[in-house]
């Protein structure tokens, strides 16, 4: 699944090989000054990737 977050310059991948399979990533606009957990099969109640996003500005790279 492709979702935009990836080419976002907010975006931080998920690292820790523990929560790969669980997490994207991280987003450190939505909750600043904490980051937010994008998970992949999320739950009631837990974030997903948006698909629109007003905080949303494209990586230079």
């Amino acid at each position: 699944m492709d979702i935009l977050c990836k080419s976002c310059k907010y975006f931080r991948p998920a690292l820790a090989p523990h929560m790969i399979p669980h997490l994207h990533g991280y987003c450190d606009k939505l909750d600043y000054p904490f980051s937010k957990g994008i998970f992949k099969n999320a739950e009631l109640g837990a974030f997903t990737a948006p698909s629109e996003c007003d905080k949303y500005e494209k990586s230079e790279d």
